[in-house]
C-alpha cells in the first residue's frame, strides 16, 4: 500500500501563520491524509483517513451540514467523523470503536483505535465510502510524525489570482528555507477539472446541436403550416388585401405564436429547474464505487442570461421562418390558391 506520509512538511504552523497573513488568503489548513486497513469480524477494510484540526476546518469548510449522526469531535478527543457508506460497510455506529493499522512516516507499522462520533455524507461516492476525519494531534501520534503535516490547504478570496497567490506562497516557503514542498493550484492538481472542461466543451456542442434541430422543426412547421393555408390566402386576396398585408399577418401570427410558445417552454424549463436545484438529483446509487471528486447530488442551475437568450432566440426565429413562405404565398394568384386545395 503506498503511504508517502514520509513526504511531510515541517514546522508547518509557522509556515500557516505566514500564509494566512497574505491579503489573498482566507484560511490556511493542515491536513494529513493517509491509508489504513481494519480487520473487524474476519474481514479486512482499506481505507482512508484524514487528519485535520477540527476548529480551523471550520472556517474552511461547513463540515456540520455534513453530518447525519452524532457530532463533530471535540479538541483533544479520540472520536471521529466516518462517511456513512463506510460506517455501513464496518457495522459502525456513534460510540463505536474501531482500530485502523498504518504506516508511520518511519515505514514502520503502528495502529490505534478510534470512537465514532459523527457519521456524515460527505456528498461524495469515493468518500462516503472509504473515508474518515480524526484530529490532527491524533493522527500526527498514529504516524509518529510530531508536528509535520502532509497537505496545507489554502482558501483564496479572489480565484482570479490563484497564479499570484501561488508565487508568493512559494516566496514565502523558500525565505524559510523549504524548497521541497510544492506550491500547486487546485486547477493544475484535480483531473476531475480537467475532465469536467472536456466536458464543458462536449455539452456545448450538443447545446448547438439541439438548437440546429429546434430551429429546423420551427422553421418547417411554420412553413408547412402557410402553405397548407393556400385557400385561405387565396380567399383574403380576393377580398381585396395586398401582398404586404399578407405578410405581415403571417409574421405577427408567428410573433404572438412564438411569444406564447417560447414563454410556455421557460415556465416549463423554470418550474423544473427551481425545485431541482433546492432537492437536487441523487446519483448516489449509480456513483457508488466511483472515486470522482464530485458530488452525488447534482443540482440544476438555473440561468437567467440563458433563459431570456433563448426566448428571444425562440421568437425570432418563428417569426423569420415566416418570410419565405409568406412571401411567396403573397405573390400567388388568388384563383390560383383557391385551386391548390
Amino acid at each position: 500500500m503506498v503511504n508517502p506520509v514520509f513526504l511531510n512538511i515541517k514546522n508547518a504552523e509557522e509556515k500557516i501563520e505566514k500564509i494566512n497573513s497574505l491579503p489573498d488568503t482566507t484560511i490556511a489548513v493542515p491536513r494529513i491524509p493517509f491509508y489504513a486497513v481494519v480487520y473487524k469480524n474476519d474481514k479486512s477494510f482499506n481505507i482512508k483517513g484524514v487528519g485535520l484540526d477540527f476548529e480551523k476546518e471550520r472556517e474552511f469548510q461547513d463540515l456540520e451540514k455534513y453530518i447525519k449522526k452524532g457530532s463533530i469531535p471535540g479538541k483533544g478527543s479520540s472520536g471521529i467523523v466516518i462517511g456513512y457508506k463506510l460506517a455501513e460497510k464496518m457495522g459502525l455506529g456513534i460510540g463505536d470503536k474501531f482500530t485502523v493499522l498504518t504506516t508511520t512516516v518511519y515505514r514502520g507499522s503502528n495502529s490505534m483505535t478510534f470512537e465514532v462520533a459523527g457519521i456524515a455524507s460527505f456528498g461524495i461516492g469515493g468518500l462516503n465510502g472509504s473515508t474518515f476525519y480524526a484530529s490532527l494531534p491524533r493522527v500526527q501520534k498514529l504516524l509518529k510524525s510530531d508536528n509535520a503535516v502532509t497537505e496545507i490547504l489554502v482558501k483564496v478570496a479572489d480565484k482570479t489570482n490563484l497564479k499570484s497567490t501561488v508565487g508568493e506562497i512559494s516566496a514565502i516557503l523558500k525565505q524559510m528555507g523549504d524548497d521541497s514542498t510544492n506550491v500547486k493550484a487546485y486547477t493544475s492538481l484535480d483531473t476531475t477539472l480537467s475532465l469536467m472542461s472536456i466536458a464543458q466543451f462536449a455539452y456545448d456542442i450538443i447545446a448547438l446541436i439541439f438548437f440546429i434541430l429546434a430551429s429546423t422543426v420551427i422553421v418547417n412547421t411554420t412553413m408547412m403550416v402557410i402553405f397548407e393555408r393556400m385557400k385561405e390566402i387565396g380567399t383574403i386576396s380576393a377580398m381585396g388585401m395586398t401582398g404586404g398585408q399578407i405578410q405581415r399577418l403571417f409574421f405577427l401570427e408567428a410573433f404572438f405564436i412564438g411569444i406564447l410558445g417560447a414563454l410556455a417552454g421557460v415556465i416549463i424549463g423554470v418550474g423544473i429547474t427551481l425545485p431541482l436545484s433546492r432537492t437536487g438529483i441523487d446519483f448516489g446509487a449509480a456513483m457508488e464505487g466511483v472515486d470522482f471528486e464530485i458530488s452525488d447530488i447534482i443540482r440544476p442551475v438555473l440561468n437567467i442570461k440563458s433563459t431570456i437568450g433563448v426566448f428571444i432566440y425562440s421568437v425570432i426565429i418563428s417569426s423569420l421562418a415566416t418570410i419565405f413562405p409568406a412571401r411567396k404565398a403573397a405573390h400567388v394568384e388568388p384563383v390560383e390558391a383557391l385551386k391548390s386545395i
